[in-house]
C-alpha cells in the first residue's frame, strides 16, 4: 500500500506469467564464443487489481473506493541479442537482451529483459550443469485515454538454475 496523504490508500495486486519460445541464430561463431540474434514469441498473462479508497482499505465498505481490474493475455513477437563465451573447458559466460513493444487501439505494452549468466557443466556428459546469474525485467503497460492506468513493473535480482540439454 502507498499512502500519499492521511486517510488515502492505494492497494495494487499483480499476478504475471511470461512464456517464451525463442530461436537463436549465430551471426558470428568462433570456437570460444558466439553472438547473434534472437527472435520468437513471448506471451504475457497479466492480472492486475488497483484499489484506492479513503479510510481503511481492509474494510468491506467499498462506497468510497475506486476499483479497477485488468486482465489480458496476448502473444507478441520478441527480438533480441545474445553472446556466449567459453571461459574454461566447462565454464561459460552468457549475456542476452530481449525487447518487444506492442501497441493496439489505445494501449501500449513493452517488455525489456536482460540476463548475465555464468554456467558450469562439471560432468563429462555435458548434458547437466548449474548456473548463477542476474536478471532484469521491466514490463510497462499504459492506456492513452486513461491517466489512471499507467503501470511500470520492474523485477531484478540474482538467480540460480539447472541445465538439462541434449
Amino acid at each position: 500500500c502507498i499512502r500519499d496523504r492521511p486517510g488515502a490508500v492505494i492497494d495494487t495486486r499483480f499476478h504475471i506469467e511470461l512464456y517464451k519460445l525463442l530461436y537463436s541464430y549465430s551471426v558470428i561463431r568462433k570456437p570460444s564464443y558466439e553472438t547473434g540474434l534472437v527472435v520468437g514469441i513471448s506471451t504475457y498473462d497479466f492480472d492486475g487489481k488497483f484499489r484506492s479508497s479513503i479510510g481503511d482499505i481492509s474494510s468491506d465498505n467499498t462506497d468510497d473506493a475506486f476499483i479497477e481490474e485488468e486482465t489480458f493475455v496476448f502473444p507478441v513477437p520478441v527480438a533480441g541479442w545474445f553472446y556466449r563465451q567459453r571461459i574454461r573447458p566447462r565454464l561459460f559466460f552468457h549475456a542476452n537482451v530481449d525487447y518487444l513493444q506492442v501497441s493496439y487501439d489505445d494501449w501500449t505494452a513493452s517488455l525489456l529483459e536482460g540476463q548475465v549468466l555464468l554456467s558450469w557443466v562439471p560432468f563429462s556428459n555435458k548434458h547437466v550443469g548449474f548456473g548463477l546469474g542476474y536478471d532484469y525485467i521491466r514490463m510497462r503497460y499504459e492506456e492513452d485515454d486513461d491517466d489512471l492506468l499507467d503501470v511500470t513493473y520492474e523485477i531484478e535480482g540474482y538467480l540460480g538454475y539447472l541445465i538439462f540439454h541434449w
